[in-house]
């Protein structure tokens, strides 16, 4: 067993992994050029360490081990045993932390996020190219899952542009499979401000809550500016400098009404699958008498 104390932000200490997958033994890495925490496992992977208790749904994390996708990050297990169902079938990789906490191991993406992007290499192209590959990814994830999806925290930040070009989502903590048959479901505003979708803050979230999102992130990095200091003024003048169907897409996933956005990518697999999966039928709650066993 060899281990790397380090100072900050945190020290583990890799002690043995359970999956053939990851190997037998790892060691720590700070990689201060990307400013995050990382483990490098043998064979030379790389992983991102997420606590545990910060995942709003563990089945989250275990969808995205099960899937493969050049969109979406594997989430590689968890570092010790957990009581909630969903984390129970994740591979167990064991590190200990001076907090106690369990560690859900993330893919490390290669690349360089949306907003460190070289802007004079930010074209209209590369803007149209990357906001389908975003939404074929979410596209992806419902149509494994059957479920509406929402990450609900799509942000420059958290779009990593890899080096074939391939545009990624990452931080997946807060997202939410929803049950079908559903549109809305109440949830407690999260989010980078100027990214959230405007029905957040009456406390509600649908999958077109990310449309939202995804287009206030492409027009950000278009304006060099935070989302939050577009207002619809600023919005109209970077949308006018755009060519169809960019324009056309970001214009429409900017409305005011969640259902309303859909409309500006219909015919696509997300539109498709965001409106068949709302129409079906709700699954039954259990009986009171089944509950109780």
């Amino acid at each position: 067993m060899s281990s790397i104390d380090l100072k900050e932000p945190e020290s583990y200490r890799l002690f043995f992994l359970l999956s053939d997958m990851l190997g037998k033994k790892g060691s720590h890495l700070m990689n201060q050029a990307d400013k995050i925490e990382t483990i490098r496992l043998t064979g030379g992977q790389r992983a991102v360490l997420k606590p545990a208790k910060s995942w709003r749904q563990g089945e989250v994390a275990l969808l995205l081990h099960r899937i493969r996708s050049p969109g979406l990050p594997r989430c590689l297990g968890i570092s010790g045993l957990d009581d909630r169902p969903d984390f129970r079938d994740l591979p167990l990789v064991f590190l200990e932390s001076p907090a106690g906490e369990n560690q859900i191991l993330i893919e490390y993406l290669e690349g360089v996020s949306l907003r460190d992007y070289p802007q004079e290499q930010v074209t209209p192209d590369r803007l149209l190219a990357w906001f389908n590959q975003v939404l074929e990814a979410l596209a992806w994830i419902m149509q494994i899952s059957g479920r509406p999806f929402v990450h609900s925290d799509i942000s420059p930040e958290n779009i990593i542009i890899g080096p074939q070009d391939q545009a990624c989502l990452i931080d997946f903590s807060d997202s939410l499979l929803m049950e079908n048959g559903m549109d809305m479901v109440d949830y407690p505003l999260f989010g980078k401000e100027g990214y959230s979708a405007p029905e957040l803050y009456q406390g509600t979230i649908s999958p077109a809550s990310d449309l939202y999102s995804l287009a206030m992130s492409f027009l950000s990095v278009l304006a060099c500016q935070p989302a939050s200091q577009l207002d619809p003024k600023s919005q109209d003048k970077w949308l006018r400098k755009l060519g169809h169907p960019l324009r056309d897409h970001l214009a429409t996933c900017l409305k005011q009404a969640p259902q309303a956005r859909l409309e500006g990518i219909r015919g696509t697999p997300y539109a498709q699958l965001v409106e068949d999966l709302m129409r079906r039928p709700r699954r039954p709650d259990p009986s009171p008498d089944l509950m109780a066993g």
